[in-house]
């Protein structure tokens, strides 16, 4: 039955004849054009959806997903297999011409003492020159003069693709003029390998972390909901006894990453 003619069938209606109120199948009291007959169906027709057919919280509620979260830890170590370090000269002059000529005379002395052993000359490499003015101090008075000294530095960076090479290295270099030494390190080669056999590793525990919790609480480990690397650090270990001149000790490199996975209950 439309809505229209419910409305119809029980609006009050005056019978003109007798002069009384009666109920009658038809009104003049209600008349709906066809578009608003539409428009009220379509109301009622919503609202008897929403009072009767809306899901109820609980119905709405999903139950919440067992899920187990570790920690998964893979750690490499090896040897390594090149170093570097920064050599290089500085010097102070009044005559900052002179200065520049006797940094770039002793750099091109290093660098044919280090070609001269074995140094591949694409691996000296120049990664600073500094030219910094300074004003002289008179020692007696400590009072300024007004005269400039100027301080003249070039550094190279020179990888050492034999680390057993080291010692003569920078031994050479020291006896061409160098009087800068600083940052040696050790590195690898192939250093992406060594980190990708770290995160296998890792990945690995997180598996063998999960199967334990899981077997203690009756559950069975399922596929991966959410994977994050949240450490990696690379470091140097020796022994006691290990210095440059001694060895390189061990590169290590430790992966840390998060993995969420999925748990039903059951047996395995």
């Amino acid at each position: 039955m439309q809505l229209w003619k419910f409305a119809n069938r029980f609006m009050p209606h005056m019978d003109q004849g007798r002069g009384k109120a009666r109920l009658a199948p038809t009104t003049v009291g209600l008349r709906l054009s066809p578009a608003k007959r539409v428009l009220v169906n379509v109301a009622v027709l919503f609202f008897l959806l929403v009072s009767g057919f809306a899901p109820t919280p609980a119905q709405a509620q999903q139950e919440p997903e067992n899920s187990i979260t570790v920690v998964g830890e893979g750690q490499v170590s090896a040897t390594p297999d090149l170093a570097s370090v920064n050599l290089g000269v500085e010097v102070l002059n009044t005559d900052l011409a002179q200065a520049i000529l006797d940094v770039e005379s002793r750099m091109n002395l290093i660098a044919e003492a280090l070609t001269g052993i074995g140094v591949d000359a694409a691996d000296i490499q120049i990664i600073g020159v500094d030219v910094t003015p300074q004003d002289l101090v008179d020692t007696r008075t400590g009072a300024l003069t007004g005269q400039l000294v100027y301080r003249v530095s070039n550094t190279q960076q020179v990888i050492i693709r034999d680390v057993s090479q080291a010692r003569t290295i920078i031994s050479e270099a020291v006896r061409a003029g160098a009087n800068i030494i600083r940052d040696f390190a050790f590195g690898m080669t192939d250093l992406r390998a060594l980190e990708t056999s770290a995160r296998t590793t890792a990945i690995t525990s997180a598996y063998e972390r999960a199967g334990e919790l899981a077997a203690g609480l009756g559950l069975i480990v399922g596929e991966p909901l959410n994977v994050e690397e949240i450490e990696i650090t690379r470091g140097i270990i020796t022994e006691p006894s290990s210095t440059l001149l001694a060895g390189a000790g061990q590169l290590v490199i430790t992966v840390q990453i998060q993995v969420t996975f999925r748990a039903r209950i059951g047996v395995q």
